[in-house]
């Protein structure tokens, strides 16, 4: 069966409400399979001292990032007081959108050592940020007024859809204080996002060199690259 199927979110009263119970029940399934992948991945690959590096590949090439993602920020939420999950598993786990619909799910849970997974989902961010910015890279804008700054999407937000470093980048243009309107540098697609879809402001050092010619293309005045200047050493 093909690893990427849609991840439903809805509630099932909401996929039968739009006529999706079949998305809903095959997604359902999906989460399940992966469940169960993940746990049999760590039994296999735990020596009883150390669980063998590069093993969640296995889970994401045949899952893909979003279901994976979705299924271990899931269970990641059942055991949000739970000592054994680190620190920033967690605040991991809070950046991927879960509904509060989705309600509790028995069959969706991995039924390994806390300990074990949390190694295990360290594994899967270590593979999302390959090729990606990583933390340190960006930095929390001076305020909540994103307009005019030059953001980076969090990787559970574009893996999927762009694979790499330069398709995080994202340029405000407006911001309503409900939605980021801009577009994307890699490509000039237009797009909305909401505030907690981003990590950061890219850090100046990190800016690639291209990105000065890419603003200007897309209209940036020569007024606002110096603007932006001030922050980004353009």
């Amino acid at each position: 069966m093909n690893g990427k199927i849609y991840v439903c979110t809805l509630s099932r009263n909401q996929a039968a409400e739009l006529g999706m119970e079949e998305a809903y029940w095959e997604s359902y399934r999906r989460n399940e399979e992966c469940a169960s992948a993940v746990k049999k991945v760590i039994d296999e690959n735990y020596d009883g001292w150390n669980l063998k590096a590069g093993c969640a590949k296995e889970v994401i090439d045949r899952f893909g990032f979003d279901r994976v993602d979705f299924v271990l920020a899931y269970n990641i939420r059942q055991m949000s007081h739970d000592g054994r999950i680190g620190p920033k598993n967690k605040e991991w786990a809070e950046r991927i959108s879960i509904p509060l619909s989705t309600g509790f799910k028995g069959s969706w849970l991995i039924q390994s050592h806390p300990g074990l997974l949390d190694l295990f989902i360290r594994q899967v961010r270590s593979e999302q940020e390959t090729g990606f910015f990583t933390e340190g890279q960006w930095q929390k804008p001076e305020n909540e007024d994103f307009e005019g700054r030059l953001l980076l999407l969090d990787i559970a937000r574009v893996r999927e859809r762009y694979p790499t470093a330069d398709c995080q980048m994202f340029y405000c243009m407006e911001d309503t204080g409900t939605e980021v309107i801009g577009f994307f540098l890699k490509d000039n697609s237009m797009d909305c996002f909401q505030h907690s879809d981003f990590l950061g402001e890219l850090k100046p050092e990190f800016t690639p060199a291209w990105v000065p010619d890419a603003l200007e293309d897309m209209g940036c005045s020569p007024g606002q690259l110096q603007d932006m200047g001030m922050r980004m050493n353009f």
